[in-house]
Formats: structure tokens, sequence, C-alpha cells
């Protein structure tokens, strides 16, 4: 601390800065010091001039308040910062910019000795003031982290991780550690998941990561995750670790992020966990794994939309094993939670592919399939205006295999006429014929 003291002293006579009593004799009280009426009056003044952004006058009384009276005013050392700031953006010496930005560097150190505060933004401005000195800068970034904890400021997230990038790169850190420090600042922007800034911790985290994105690969990430998980392949906390630094570098479909998502979601069943589950298993073609993953979703999720979703997702799974029955049956579960015209979209589907189901593929019987898939398909725009580009080129396409005026003529068939469609559709629906 004598040294530090001795430093600030240095550095306020080279700046021109004489304080009317040493350092080494202001304690760092709340009190005014040995002179409290002058110290106030030069408060008073200076704070006036920086009210007005004249930092040019309110240096002269900013200097006795800080010499007379460093620990009176945490605010004493926040103007002070932005007063030097000024000088430094107006001065085109080398050795007078050094000198400011010391005094500024030197400005945070007295706040963090009077007021414990201030770690994060001496980091920043470390990061923006010093760019060459990366040790000193993430050493900085490490106290703002260690002291300021989940209160610490979005917006140094990034300039922390980049300040990481850069020891990563200059050999200072290896890539173990710095997976570490990624791990952190996604543990620490989950724990402000429900604050007032979320969304702007979200939003750093998203930056990081593709920033980062060459060093953060799953390439790169899983030989590291992989040696973790195996040397505690049943411990919850590592399994999650595991699970959260896969998922957050698009890894899910990797075979040890579904591992540890297998175990995870045992211990804390997680809609979320079983929608990933299911997508990979969907897009893989293992439907029974998908159906079994998307009704667990089913069961947890938390409101009708979400409900609607998942039983949309199984009808899907349905229709690909050729349940077209049970698939209909799901996307009307559907089309009952929410107003949505996916469900009968995909029910016309169903449908438009039963002709072998309904007929021998070709010909009336197949044919007659068309006029309740069109059916459906409006229905589709009736509910949800925003499929109807979608509706009108299935009808379009659809309409072409309706069964001809001729066709209905020899089935003594009028436009208009109610028609009765059996099979496992057993629906009523119009007659329309096609112009030959």
């Amino acid at each position: 601390m004598k040294h530090i003291i001795l430093a600030v002293i240095v550095m306020m006579g080279a700046l021109g800065f004489q304080p009317a009593v040493a350092q080494t004799e202001v304690p760092c009280t709340p009190e005014w010091g040995a002179e409290p009426d002058k110290a106030q009056e030069a408060y008073s003044l200076y704070r006036e001039f920086v009210k007005q952004t004249n930092y040019k006058d309110a240096l002269p009384y900013f200097k006795t308040v800080w010499a007379l009276a460093p620990g009176a005013r945490q605010t004493t050392y926040i103007d002070g910062v932005n007063i030097y700031k000024d000088l430094l953006s107006k001065a085109t010496d080398a050795k007078l910019k050094q000198g400011y930005v010391d005094t500024i560097l030197m400005l945070y150190d007295g706040r963090a000795r009077c007021f414990d505060a201030g770690y994060g933004r001496k980091a920043y401005d470390m990061y923006s003031l010093t760019p060459s000195n990366v040790t000193g800068t993430l050493a900085a970034f490490d106290v703002a982290l260690e002291k300021e904890g989940d209160k610490i400021e979005d917006f140094l997230l990034f300039p922390y991780m980049i300040t990481v990038e850069k020891s990563l790169i200059k050999g200072e850190l290896d890539t173990v550690t710095m997976v570490n420090r990624y791990m952190k600042v996604i543990e620490l922007v989950e724990r402000n998941a429900s604050g007032a800034k979320a969304a702007k911790y979200q939003s750093a985290l998203d930056q990081i990561t593709e920033r980062m994105g060459p060093f953060l690969s799953c390439e790169v990430i899983k030989p590291i995750m992989q040696k973790q998980y195996d040397a505690a392949p049943d411990d919850i906390v590592v399994i999650e670790k595991v699970f959260k630094q896969l998922y957050s570098l698009r890894c899910a479909s990797d075979p040890l992020f579904l591992e540890v998502a297998e175990k995870l979601v045992v211990q804390k069943p997680s809609e979320s966990i079983y929608r990933i589950l299911y997508y990979n298993a969907y897009n893989d073609g293992k439907y029974s794994e998908a159906m079994k993953y998307a009704t667990k979703a089913l069961e947890l999720a938390p409101d009708n939309e979400s409900k609607a979703k998942y039983h949309l997702e199984i009808a899907k799974i349905q229709q690909r094993q050729g349940d077209f029955s049970g698939a209909r049956s799901s996307a009307l579960k559907s089309a009952a939670l929410s107003p949505s015209g996916e469900p009968y979209l995909l029910i016309g589907d169903l449908y438009r592919a039963s002709g072998k189901l309904c007929g021998p593929g070709t010909g009336f019987e197949s044919q007659v399939i068309v006029w309740v898939a069109i059916d459906k398909y409006e229905k589709a725009k009736q509910v949800d205006p925003s499929v109807t580009s979608e509706a009108n080129k299935k009808i379009a396409d659809a309409k072409q295999y309706m069964p001809t005026k001729g066709e209905c003529f020899f089935r003594d068939l009028k436009e208009g006429q109610t028609f009765k469609v059996d099979c496992w559709i057993n629906e009523t629906t119009t007659v329309r014929c096609l112009d030959e």
C-alpha cells in the first residue's frame, strides 16, 4: 500500500497536482479531512462545473477534494475518471496521454481502496485504454468477477472474453482454462436469466459465442468435456456442466451430448431437454424414440400453446409411421388447443397420401380423397390466414387430380352434391369435377 500511495503522489506531481495534504496523512474515511470547510466548498464548486461538463474549471477544485478528503464521497472518484478522460481525449503529447491513463487507473485503485467498488469499470477502461496490457487487463477482469460476482455489468462480459481470447493467442492461457472461463460466463448469465437485464446478458453471451466460435467448436471442446465426464460420469454437477457447454456450442447431435442429456433428464426432468432429444431422434429417423421423447415433453409442457405444438409433432411422427388415423387424431388435439392452420394442412396431406389406402392409387376411388383434402386446406386458411399462401399452393396442386366431369357424369354425380368418402377418412364432402 505504501508503494501505491507513493506512486499516487508522484503521478499527482507529474500532472501538476500538488496535494494540500499528503495522502499518507488522509485516512480513507467518510470525514472531510483536516480542512473540512475547504474540502466541502471545493466539492460543491467542482460538482457544479461537472454538471455543466466544464471539466477544465472543475479540475482544480476536484484536486483539492481528492487531496484533502479522499474517502468523503465515492462520487469524487467517478467524477475524477470523467475529468481525466476528457483531458485524455484532448491531449496530443504521448507522455501526457500516458500520465492521464495512469491517473485514471489510479483513481480506480483509490475507489477500490476507499469504497470497495469500481472493479468492473476499471477492467473495462484497462481494456479500452491499455489494449497491449493483456495480462494486467485479464487480472483486472478476474478481480472484478470475484468482487462483483453476479452483479457484474452485462457489457463487461464480451470484452472480458475478448481478453481471454487474446491471452489464449499469446500462449498465456490454455484451451481448458479458456473453456472454464467461458463456462463461468454461461453460469453467470443463467443466474441473471430472471433479472431486469436478462436479455442484455443473453445478448452478451450470444456475441461471445459467435466471436469465439473457432476456439469453441465441438471438435475443440468435446475432448475437454469428454475428459471431465469420464472422470465423474455419475456426478450431476459434471453432467449438467457438460450438457450446457455442448448445447451452447450447438453440439446437440454429438453422441456425448445425447448421453449426458439422457442422464440429466432422468435426474432433472425437463421439457426443453426432452424437446432436444425428440428433434435429434426424429431427424435421425428413430421415430419410436422420437415418440417417447415428444410424449414426455408434452406431459411437461407449461401451456396450451406448447401442448398444441407437441401434439402436432406427435402427429408428424405418426404420419411417418403410416398411422394416418392416429396422426389425424393428434392433429385435431393440436387444433383444439391453439388456433393454428398447420394441423389442418397436415390432415389435408394425410388425405392426399391415402390414394392407395382408399383405392387402387388411380381412378375415381382414389381421386375422391382430393375433395376432403381440399376441405382441410380451406379450413386451414379459415382458421389461420398466415398459412393462406401454403394452403393455396396445396389446393392448386390437388385440384388437378380431382375426378373429371365425365367421371362425375358417369356416376350420376353433380357439382355441389354431397358425397361420403369412406375408408379410414369417413367424412362427407362436396363433389367438384375437373374440366376435361
